[in-house]
Order: structure tokens, then sequence, then C-alpha cells
């Protein structure tokens, strides 16, 4: 960080110090919270200098949805985490206003979208990553599967509009 502070302009060493810090809550598991809120810090510097930097965008979304789900795990109507999975939602909005076919960020938005019991909005994004991920010619019966077992989709998994795209998912002709 203090060297973040020295180089006050550079957005690239902000999203370092993030990913570090993100590295730090994912193998230390005691430090989690902390490392995560710090990673937030860190990608809100960058933006804070260029305020159109993709990795800063992308990277504060994914790391609001992570705070976000670590929040529901204890408590299913958190309204910080409401919060938080609102703000990844604008992150990834954003991010896919320059990258439209992302898969995972269109994923991770029908994530958002079904965490929030937006079910309109989710079944439109999990659309649209079907599309980019039989585009990029992935297995997608092995996403279909992966789809169906994602804690995201638990409120969702046992609706019919839900299962009828993972089942036109894994036909060619989608």
């Amino acid at each position: 960080e203090e060297v973040c502070q020295k180089q006050p302009f550079d957005c690239d060493g902000w999203v370092a110090l993030a990913e570090a810090q993100k590295s730090v809550a994912e193998t230390t598991p005691a430090l989690e919270e902390v490392a995560l809120q710090a990673a937030s810090t860190s990608y809100q510097a960058a933006l804070k200098i260029r305020a159109d930097h993709s990795d800063s965008i992308v990277g504060l979304a994914e790391n609001q949805l992570d705070i976000a789900r670590n929040k529901l795990k204890v408590n299913d109507s958190d309204q910080e985490a409401v919060a938080l999975l609102t703000q990844a939602g604008e992150m990834y909005f954003r991010w896919l206003s320059f990258n439209e076919t992302d898969s995972v960020g269109l994923y991770n938005m029908a994530c958002i979208c079904a965490l929030l019991n937006r079910q309109d909005e989710c079944s439109q994004y999990l659309v649209r990553s079907i599309r980019a991920e039989q585009a990029a010619g992935s297995d997608m019966n092995q996403w279909a599967q992966s789809t169906a077992e994602d804690v995201d989709f638990k409120g969702v998994v046992k609706e019919e509009w839900f299962q009828n795209l993972l089942r036109m998912a894994t036909t060619p002709v989608f």
C-alpha cells in the first residue's frame, strides 16, 4: 500500500495490491473478511484515479460479490449483502458495457440476479452466458451440471424456466 501511495496515479499498482490481498483471503481463512475488504479499498483507489479502468471494475465487482456471498452464508437476509450485491451488479453492468460477451461476467450477473430474486433478469443473463459459452466451444454438459449445482442458484434451481435453460444449453442449436 505504501508503494501505491507514493505513486498515486498508477491504477495497475492498486490492482496488483488488490490481487495480492485477494490471494491472502483465499489462502488464509482467518483473514478472509479483512483481506477482501482491503482489496475492495484498493480497487476503489484505482477507480478514483481512472473510473474506466477495466481491471479495477471487474475486480471490484468480483470482490463485492464474494463479500456478499460470505455474508449470505451467515444470514440469508443480510441487508448489507443486498447492498453489496447491488454494487457488484452495477460494476458488472459497467464491465459488460465494454465486454458484452464475457461469459464469466454474464454468469456472475445471473448469480447476482438470482441472489436478489430477480428471476427475469437472471434468465436473460443466463441466456447470454450460454450463448457466449457455446460460441467459445465450451463443454455445455459440464456447464449445465456446474450451473445446476451452483449455490447462487439455489433459489431458482427448481424453477421450470431454469431447468428449461439448462436443457437448452446442452442442445446444439440454441
